[in-house]
């Protein structure tokens, strides 16, 4: 038996096949699957952070943003100045 018998014909290329397999997986939510507890951890601690923010009224992208561009100088035993409801954008 030849392999033409054996495996039909393709209808369509195997790149498309590919990128209908890439499709399905990420219907999954595969962003949530961090490779590892540590990274299930910090990803936790920034939904948290970004959704205590939604919830005082701030954008979690300009409070991410504003937080990360004055965290470099900012005193360590005053942190707290920077959680969401301290923080007036």
């Amino acid at each position: 038996m030849t392999a033409a018998a054996r495996f039909p014909a393709r209808k369509e290329p195997a790149n498309s096949q590919l990128l209908r397999l890439c499709e399905a997986l990420h219907k999954r939510k595969n962003y949530l699957f961090l490779g590892s507890d540590a990274g299930g951890e910090r990803a936790a601690t920034m939904y948290s952070l970004l959704g205590t923010a939604k919830l005082n009224g701030i954008n979690p992208e300009a409070y991410l943003r504003h937080v990360l561009t004055v965290i470099a100088d900012h005193p360590v035993n005053r942190i707290d100045e920077l959680l969401p409801w301290n923080v007036t954008l």
